[in-house]
Parts: C-alpha cells; structure tokens; sequence
C-alpha cells in the first residue's frame, strides 16, 4: 500500500496487482483477467484506465476523480436477441443512456398494474433514458459494453416498489417483483 505513481504501460494480468492509498495513472492502465485493483483514496488518470470485463476496480466512498473517465468494459452472456440484465457501473450523467446497452432496452415498473397481458406492460423501453446506478434493466443486441465516466462509489441507493398487499393471498406472484443491478 502507499501512494502509487504509474508511468508507461501497466497490465495486471502480467506485471501483478496491487493496492494503492491514492493512484496517480500516468500510464495505460489495463486492468483484465479476473485481477482487482483496489484504490483506498483518490484517482488522478491522466492516460488511459480500462476495466476489462471480468475485472474489478474497487474504490471507496469519498474518492474523487480526476483526469479522464475510467473506460469499463462488460460482456454479456448473449448477443442477437437473447436477453441480459445489466447496470451501469458508472455514476449517473447525460452521457450514458440506454442506447449504450444495445438495441433494445427495458426497465421494469412494479407499480403499473400486471393486467391481462401476464406483466409484459411493466416492461418500458429505455433507450433514450440516462442510467441511473442501481437500477436493473434488460438489454439484447449487444454483447460487449462499454462504460465511460466516474466509477460508482460508496454506497448506491434503489427505491424499490411493493404496490400490492403482503401475504393477503392475491396475485402474490406478480407483486413486489424490482429490477436492481449490483453497483
């Protein structure tokens, strides 16, 4: 641990891992493989810092950013048609909408009523919709994700919905069903 200045090119998954107190990226900076990096403090990213898919960059409430965005990088099981659950792992901004997750982007609303069509109307289209951390959606047409910006932190709030009435025996099924992602 201590304070870690990064200068040329810096691979994890073949110079090691490591721990930094506050990390100054002067570097490429690739984090890949299944390595973590793990920042207690503040990030200054002057170059490049990518989070492959598979990797992790863990950071701690209180850390600021500064510099250029963290790229992160996230694979899904499917592409084509199928469908994935994903989130962003980025905090929220203009920039990152549902049209980054692929073609076709859903969120699901408890709170609209199940109706006759088995639920599917809880299902809205969010493609023009700024992400919002925390928040689950279902994504098809595209494989690889990329996300750009301030790596979420700390602790990331869902306000959940439960529109029906507990154990009363009524559509039990279909209630207090929420979409969340892990930050």
């Amino acid at each position: 641990e201590g304070d870690v200045l990064l200068i040329g090119n810096y691979n994890l998954s073949t110079a090691g891992p490591f721990e930094a107190d506050n990390l100054v990226n002067n570097a490429v900076l690739t984090i890949d493989g299944n390595e973590t990096l793990i920042v207690n403090g503040d990030i200054e990213n002057n170059q490049d810092m990518v989070v492959e898919s598979g990797a992790s960059l863990i950071t701690f409430s209180g850390m600021s950013l500064s510099g250029n965005p963290v790229i992160i990088k996230r694979s899904t099981t499917h592409a084509g048609n199928r469908y994935s659950f994903v989130g962003t792992p980025v905090q929220e901004e203009a920039a990152t909408t549902g049209a980054d997750l692929g073609i076709q982007v859903y969120s699901y609303d408890e709170s609209i009523p199940y109706g006759s069509n088995d639920g599917l109307s809880r299902w809205l289209a969010v493609g023009n919709e700024v992400l919002k951390p925390s928040k689950g959606y279902a994504q098809s047409g595209q494989k690889e994700l990329t996300f750009s910006g301030i790596p979420n932190t700390g602790t990331v709030h869902y306000n959940g919905t439960y529109t029906g009435v507990y154990d009363d025996g009524i559509n039990e099924q279909s209630e207090g069903w929420n979409l969340i992602a892990n930050p």
